[in-house]
């Protein structure tokens, strides 16, 4: 027995050494630039991790198992490394945190860290848009509404026959009955939008608009209204009698029965000749019109105010809670609402309607739930599978991407205030565009 154990130990060291042989000859004979499978499976079993400290610019949210990509020189990611730890070396949180230290595992397919080297932390977005657009992207968004339109164009018979006038009844009984409903809640809420109204007009138009239009719009104006009007008023002018006018304005001021002589020349005046000269001119004065709008819409300053004040307007906290007030109070806790909505939804014809048009959709419905979300033959789709990993399993929230300061010149600043050797700077990018989120270029070539 004890002989077969030394067969066994010397067999296997000899068989470690005759590999350790094999590797050493095999890589020295390959160039640096050969990345071929067998030259990463031999980099791997040759090389060991690295460890690097991490300092970020600032507090960001990481978490251990973040994954770390490189650009190769195809442009594509790769991944090559992972946050190993969080908030400290003596830390066992797993969980994402607020942090300035970490430290990153490097695989050994990872490039070289050079001196200038960094890394870029992203995040996949938390936006209902973002859900829309990766649930449908461009080419699905297409195939989907090729589909839909030959749905319709096979049913064109049934819709437009049998759905169309019926459906479009209740809608319009519904609308008008929301309306009724909502007009009455926004009524009685009158001096909760006066009091929205006067802070929009105080903060908004009073405190910024105002002064915008003195600094930005007026001078434009004036620019472009000052030739025509000093060419209209030449004229006018030069049409005037001042002799008419002055000898009716002496006879105004004596005590003669006859009065307003003067008033009544300036009519005459106005309606013979300064209207069809100021007609004249109307062409002009739209053209100056169009320029002024032209450049007040393009003028940077003005687009910026209004994209900030629809955003504050939209984001506003008392609107916000005004609008849910009302729709609650209208719709959603309304019993009399419910009960008109059940009554003409559930009218025979109505009912008739939506029974054939379950039996002639109901397996188109199932055919686009199938495009959208997967089936239990084939599975999730990727693009839901992504969405339900980011949502629900709170997976592929964030990376980072190992870079230079060349190619991404913050990282120089973060660099110039590093503490200690063998560390990487860290800065925060916010959300890249689909095309380069490597968690969606994994998810579509999954298709």
């Amino acid at each position: 027995m004890n002989s077969m154990r030394i067969r066994l130990v010397v067999g296997c060291l000899v068989w470690i050494g005759v590999g350790a042989f094999v590797v050493t000859r095999v890589s020295s004979r390959w160039s640096p630039s050969d990345d071929a499978p067998a030259r990463q499976l031999v980099r791997f079993a040759s090389k060991s991790p690295e460890v690097w400290t991490l300092q970020f610019q600032d507090w960001y949210v990481a978490r251990i198992g973040d994954p770390i990509f490189w650009r190769d020189e195809q442009g594509e990611l790769r991944q090559i490394g992972m946050i190993g730890q969080v908030e400290s070396s003596e830390s066992v949180n797993y969980s994402a945190v607020w942090t300035r230290w970490a430290t990153a595992t490097f695989f050994s397919s990872a490039p070289p860290i050079e001196s200038d080297a960094g890394l870029v932390l992203y995040e996949t977005p938390a936006s209902m848009r973002w859900v829309f657009e990766s649930l449908l992207p461009p080419r699905k968004r297409e195939e989907l509404a090729r589909f839909i339109g030959q749905i319709l164009a096979e049913n064109s018979d049934v819709l437009l026959e049998q759905l169309r006038p019926v459906v479009l009844e209740a809608l319009s009984d519904t609308g008008v009955m929301m309306r009724d409903e909502l007009a009455e809640v926004i009524v009685a809420r009158a001096d909760q939008w006066r009091a929205l109204g006067e802070r929009y007009k105080k903060e908004i138009i009073e405190e910024e608009l105002v002064p915008l239009v003195n600094t930005e719009i007026w001078p434009v104006v004036q620019e472009e209204m000052t030739p025509i009007i000093q060419k209209v008023g030449e004229k006018v002018w030069q049409e005037a009698s001042v002799w008419g006018f002055g000898w009716r304005a002496v006879y105004d001021t004596l005590p003669l029965p006859q009065r307003d002589l003067t008033k009544s020349e300036f009519s005459r005046f106005v309606q013979q000749t300064a209207l069809p000269i100021i007609a004249a001119h109307v062409p002009e004065f739209l053209e100056a019109q169009q320029r002024i709008l032209v450049r007040v819409v393009e003028n940077p300053r003005i687009r910026q105010f209004a994209t900030d004040a629809l955003y504050r307007i939209s984001n506003d906290p008392e609107l916000r809670d005004l609008i849910v007030e009302i729709v609650h109070e209208a719709i959603v806790e309304n019993e009399e609402f419910h009960r008109k909505l059940d009554e003409i939804w559930n009218r025979e014809d109505i009912r008739q309607a939506l029974r054939v048009s379950d039996k002639r959709f109901g397996p188109y419905v199932e055919m686009i739930g199938e495009k959208l979300f997967g089936s239990p033959t084939s599975g999730v789709t990727p693009e839901f599978a992504r969405i339900l990993r980011h949502r629900v399993l709170l997976k592929d929230m964030r990376w980072l991407e190992l870079t230079t300061t060349a190619g991404y010149p913050e990282l120089a600043v973060a660099q110039a205030v590093i503490e200690g050797t063998n560390t990487l700077p860290v800065v925060f990018s916010g959300s890249p565009s689909d095309g380069d989120n490597p968690f969606f270029i994994e998810a579509r070539n999954r298709k």
